[in-house]
């Protein structure tokens, strides 16, 4: 995998072309397989988030070219978002961390774990989820640059309401995540 990485970030045209191959890839797998989230299931994550004052989503589905990949602990998850009220989320996505609607969110997913945070400074972890709106999403997990990938985005934006996140590897997983957080509904398909 170092090896990957080092060529992909020595070879700029080579890197453009494998995040073009895995976008077109991944709506290719998704168009071909529909999302297993019903209507009840949605309703059910709305009425948790609507009570919660911020909360984690981690989602998981075996669509996705990253569920092949990358590991997805405890939790069945493989991508973060983070509800910032208002029946809107914001995700780090390729090409960048962008803000969405928590139906539209969730129609694409199998697996859904809602954590929620009751002691978070709601304001800053807001504020600092929008600040990272249109940033660059970091394909190689790179860390510490300034691009980002899911869980680490997530972790930065709990981190900045005053609740620690502690990583347990090489990069942030959803389980550091779930740890500092209270788990309010997980459903799985």
């Amino acid at each position: 995998m170092n090896k990957f990485r080092n060529f992909l970030l020595t070879h700029p045209i080579a890197f453009r072309a494998w995040q073009i191959a895995l976008t077109l890839i991944g709506k290719c797998v998704l168009f071909w397989r529909r999302p297993k989230l019903t209507d009840a299931d949605i309703d059910r994550c709305y009425q948790v988030l609507y009570y919660a004052r911020f909360a984690v989503i981690g989602l998981g589905s075996r669509r996705f070219l990253t569920g092949l990949f990358l590991p997805r602990g405890r939790h069945d998850v493989e991508h973060t978002a983070i509800y910032i009220g208002g029946g809107i989320a914001v995700e780090a996505v390729t090409p960048r961390c962008r803000a969405i609607s928590i139906r539209r969110l969730l129609r694409q997913y199998d697996n859904v774990t809602i954590v929620v945070y009751p002691y978070i400074d709601r304001q800053a972890a807001c504020s600092s989820a929008l600040s990272c709106v249109d940033r660059t999403y970091d394909v190689l997990f790179n860390g510490g640059s300034r691009k980002l990938y899911c869980h680490e985005y997530g972790a930065n934006v709990v981190e900045a309401g005053d609740i620690p996140v502690k990583k347990s590897g090489e990069f942030y997983s959803f389980d550091d995540l779930a740890d500092a957080g209270e788990v309010a509904l997980e459903i799985r398909r």
